[in-house]
């Protein structure tokens, strides 16, 4: 249930550190700690596992699980009087993404990066439940699409000791949406329970409408650099840094 722009932390956790796994050096390219540009490296591995992060296969012994649809967390909005809880929320196009740039770069035990990621379009669907509004429907669903997203974002990789081998702690990790746009919003609701247009069905979607854009923001930004932190951190902490880089 833990998945997406775990695709920017996945930059580390994921990008380089599949790399010569089970001798698959042929398979993944294989960065060096004195390249002058970690970066263009990371880029290059990435642009080699794209095809396969929908699915979950990057090798032919290896797995992650996979990335496209995308589950988020159950998540809980309170505005005034009204409560709306969003589950089973969906987002369809994850591994869609174009990485615009990267910068990394190693500060004694630490390998930093920053990451600029671009999104054509990312689908979203979701069920809710209102609490605080009795004229309209209770529960219901709701699909919209992302349009232009770009994010931005910087964090830290750790570089820690244990058992004689060398690991990779990722401790920060910021991401940020710089712009996006939303579009093609559409609403279905129980049986019986359809709005036919006029002032009830306007005043809803005027209300909504706000909900709608704080959940973005709380959801996929405010939330997503604890989700995805944990994620890359239970991939990566068992994997030796001598798998993601060759000296």
């Amino acid at each position: 249930m833990k998945k997406l722009v775990q695709i920017n932390l996945l930059l580390i956790g994921i990008c380089c550190s599949f790399v010569n796994l089970q001798d698959s050096s042929n398979v993944f390219p294989l960065c060096s700690r004195r390249y002058p540009d970690i970066g263009q490296c990371i880029l290059k591995a990435l642009n080699k596992l794209r095809p396969n992060l929908a699915s979950g296969k990057l090798a032919p012994d290896f797995y992650i699980d996979p990335l496209d649809p995308y589950v988020l967390p159950n998540y809980e909005l309170r505005r005034g009087l009204l409560t709306v809880k969003f589950y089973d929320i969906y987002i369809i196009g994850a591994t869609g993404f174009k990485l615009k740039g990267l910068r990394a770069y190693f500060e004694g035990d630490y390998l930093k990066f920053m990451p600029h990621i671009e999104y054509d379009i990312l689908n979203v669907s979701a069920k809710y439940s209102i609490d605080g509004l009795v004229s309209f429907p209770q529960t219901g669903e709701f699909s919209l699409s992302i349009l232009d997203a770009s994010i931005h974002g910087n964090g830290s990789v750790h570089i820690i000791k244990r058992d004689g081998n060398e690991y990779f702690k990722i401790e920060q990790a910021k991401l940020k949406f710089d712009r996006l746009q939303v579009g093609n919003v559409k609403f279905s609701f129980p049986i019986g329970r359809l709005m036919e247009p006029g002032p009830v069905l306007n005043s809803f979607l005027n209300i909504f409408d706000g909900i709608l854009f704080k959940f973005l923001y709380k959801v996929f930004e405010a939330r997503i650099d604890e989700v995805h932190l944990d994620v890359a951190n239970n991939f990566i902490k068992n994997v030796p840094v001598s798998y993601f880089f060759s000296d």
